[in-house]
């Protein structure tokens, strides 16, 4: 599930950190150019879908979207750092022959956000 947060300048930001066209993203993300076009000025008329499918590929290319207007990256150690915890995660999982379908996972992805804005908190704040 994508985070609706994500400015319009954020993802020219980054599509402009990756040194990518309009036409480049929209092959990569499967949404035309002229969708990304819509999504980067901020209009009203696109899809979720199309939200979704642009936040994942800015992830996948290792996007961090922050607050204010912000993009960062992470570095090549931090992603495959990131990969191998999920392979793990993912095998766990396999190997206690648990399946979980697509809402589990969202579910439990949004308890880990709230646990660790808990987290972070408690260590800036004691």
């Amino acid at each position: 599930m994508a985070d609706f947060n994500v400015s319009s300048v954020q993802f020219r930001m980054a599509r402009a950190a990756l040194k990518l066209s309009l036409r480049d993203v929209a092959s990569r993300v499967g949404i035309s150019h002229t969708m990304i076009n819509r999504i980067e000025s901020n209009d009203a008329r696109v899809s979720i879908d199309s939200l979704n499918k642009l936040v994942s590929f800015y992830g996948l290319e290792g996007a961090r979207f922050g607050s204010h207007d912000s993009v960062s990256f992470y570095s090549k150690s931090e992603m495959d750092e990131n990969i191998w915890i999920i392979g793990a995660l993912f095998q766990l999982l396999r190997d206690n022959n648990l399946e979980p379908n697509s809402t589990a996972l969202i579910d439990a992805a949004k308890r880990y956000q709230e646990e660790s804005k808990r987290l972070r908190y408690r260590n800036v704040h004691g």
